[in-house]
């Protein structure tokens, strides 16, 4: 396995984590992490050409003791742009969300993503939104493989909720949403305060709210939150790695997904094999996968209607035996056989 770090020579924000290694083992995988030069702000059309070159003495090296005959790429620009630019062997690649739904709207990025899916052998999406947006940019559909996120079920899998409440201090019948997930303006999270604030104000529902994440509006949110009087109200908990978060899922009542762009939301699959019906927004893929009996869907950039569909939410009747039925159906095994397929078609290309 090959995970480039972004490689910046002036020390300062765009500089990589110094702690990162060279080469480490992971899961009983070699990793390697060979740094990747790149250019910030104005130069980043250049990034697919510089991410390539500082790939392909490492990918020339490593063929050699390791005679790989496909590569499988996350993520188009600039991974599979610079992977396409080098490969000496068919490549797939997977796109996961943002990497197509935002940059085919940037007219440099769209068109060098293009170029690169002409030349990959074949594409994994996660979501059949996904395809559809490819297809309606001139990529054939027999090229796209539609492959959904999986959970683990036995990872994610739930405890007593007076138990989990216990362990974050929550009073048991208190009305507790939850979000996960990174705090960027995409994620819609500011949406969720104000309707944080409508149910509280006005729905007069005394919900409050555990945030999982981190990102780059973590203080500007802080600060809405005051705005809104709801500070007191909300559990900021940070970033968590994957085994903390199922006690989360299991003390809330909701997982709320304000998204204004998705693929499809890991946190939703993870939550539905909790047994936790979900609130989000008609994004992306995720309408592929709530459905009536796991959740509520509701508009995007409409704080006042997710603050209804919370407040149906919190007073629905649901099935936590049948929504953890309905995450069986996104299971890691199918999508690795589905994906071995795929890689075995490109090697003997």
């Amino acid at each position: 396995m090959v995970a480039p770090i972004a490689w910046f020579p002036i020390p300062g924000r765009f500089a990589p984590p110094a702690t990162v290694p060279a080469q480490e083992a992971i899961a009983g995988l070699t990793v390697l992490h060979p740094r990747s030069f790149y250019l910030p702000k104005i130069g980043r059309p250049l990034n697919p050409w510089l991410f390539g070159r500082s790939l392909q003495k490492p990918l020339a090296d490593l063929r050699r003791t390791f005679p790989f005959d496909v590569i499988f790429v996350n993520w188009a620009y600039p991974d599979a742009c610079g992977v396409a630019q080098i490969a000496r062997v068919p490549f797939v690649v997977s796109i996961s969300g943002s990497d197509a739904n935002w940059y085919l709207t940037m007219r440099v990025r769209r068109r060098q993503i293009l170029t690169m899916l002409g030349q990959a052998h074949a594409i994994t999406v996660r979501s059949q939104a996904l395809k559809d947006l490819l297809v309606s940019q001139a990529i054939p559909p027999e090229k796209i493989h539609v492959l959904y996120n999986g959970v683990d079920t036995h990872w994610f899998t739930p405890i007593p909720k007076t138990e989990a409440r216990r362990q974050f201090n929550v009073p048991p019948q208190s009305p507790v949403l939850l979000y996960v997930g990174r705090l960027s303006p995409e994620k819609g999270v500011a949406d969720l305060l104000q309707a944080l604030a409508i149910l509280r104000h006005e729905h007069k529902i005394p919900a409050r709210l555990l945030v999982l994440g981190d990102g780059p509006q973590r203080e500007a949110l802080w600060q809405h939150a005051v705005e809104l009087d709801i500070r007191a109200h909300i559990h900021w908990a940070g970033w968590k790695k994957p085994d903390e978060v199922p006690p989360y899922l299991s003390a809330a009542d909701l997982l709320c997904l304000p998204s204004h762009m998705e693929g499809v939301p890991n946190a939703a699959l993870e939550a539905f094999a909790c047994g936790l019906p979900v609130v989000a927004t008609k994004v992306g893929g995720t309408p592929e996968v709530v459905t009536e009996d796991t959740g509520v869907l509701t508009e995007p950039h409409n704080p006042q209607a997710f603050a209804t569909a919370l407040s149906f939410a919190l007073q629905a009747r649901w099935n936590p035996q049948l929504i953890r039925q309905h995450a069986a159906k996104f299971d890691w095994n199918v999508n690795a056989t589905r994906l071995h397929k795929i890689l075995q078609s490109a090697s003997a290309a």
